[in-house]
């Protein structure tokens, strides 16, 4: 048995009392801590398994993708394939809309998915998958390219209301792209025969064009074209 001198006795007495006042929390702490520490570590292998995941699922969509422009391209005739791969596209993109939305795959995904079903006059589907990006996308970029392309599907369908709602909808974050939504605007109302608000909108398209600096932004080269097909739109409409 240890013997202790009365220096070490009154420690370990002191010791003692000190653990039975706080000897509780000190474990309710330190299983906070371990479970905190623990938790984080779970959730790092959870995010790293859930990029994992979604890395996979879009490297299978891009393949099927791109098997749909080479038959596009090609004119395939193995068109039980195509549409296998067609199949294969937009149920990916909906797996990864569902699972991973913040994975920014699921944007990516839902632009090809949209394309396709647009090649397939499903334009329902093609639509619905633009309105997820343009809600839910987690790159903010890529929601006004979202915009014009719903919203150039809604002019061809003849839905100019909705396709300017669509378009009216525009925030900071689509500031590079106010041209372009400016210049479709334009030509939405062209469609529905109202000169006056084309122009309007045509000129405030030129108006940012002329202003704005694209350099930055790897655009500027096409803008000039941008800018002469507008220029064009005002000379020939004429109230």
């Amino acid at each position: 048995m240890a013997h202790y001198d009365l220096e070490e006795q009154e420690q370990i007495a002191n010791l003692k009392t000190w653990w039975s006042m706080y000897g509780n929390l000190v474990c309710a702490v330190v299983i906070i801590v371990s479970l905190g520490v623990i938790s984080w570590q779970a959730w790092n292998w959870y995010q790293n398994q859930n990029a994992v995941q979604a890395n996979s699922l879009f490297s299978n969509i891009n393949n099927a993708f791109e098997m749909h422009d080479e038959n596009s391209h090609a004119h395939a005739q193995n068109n039980d394939e195509k549409n296998q791969n067609n199949v294969a596209v937009v149920r990916i993109a909906g797996e990864l809309e569902d699972n991973f939305a913040n994975s920014g795959y699921a944007s990516l995904a839902a632009f090809m998915a949209s394309k396709i079903s647009a090649d397939k006059n499903d334009f329902k589907t093609a639509k619905s998958h633009l309105a997820w990006v343009i809600e839910n996308s987690a790159d903010e970029t890529l929601i006004p390219i979202a915009k014009l392309r719903l919203a150039n599907i809604l002019l061809d369908e003849k839905n100019y209301d909705e396709a300017l709602k669509v378009l009216a909808k525009s925030t900071s974050s689509d500031e590079y792209f106010f041209a372009s939504l400016y210049d479709l605007q334009g030509d939405i109302y062209l469609a529905k025969q109202d000169i006056k608000n084309a122009r309007k909108f045509w000129q405030m398209a030129k108006t940012e064009i002329d202003t704005r600096d694209y350099k930055n932004y790897g655009v500027e080269n096409y803008m000039p074209f941008m800018l002469g097909a507008i220029e064009n739109k005002l000379n020939s409409y004429v109230e």
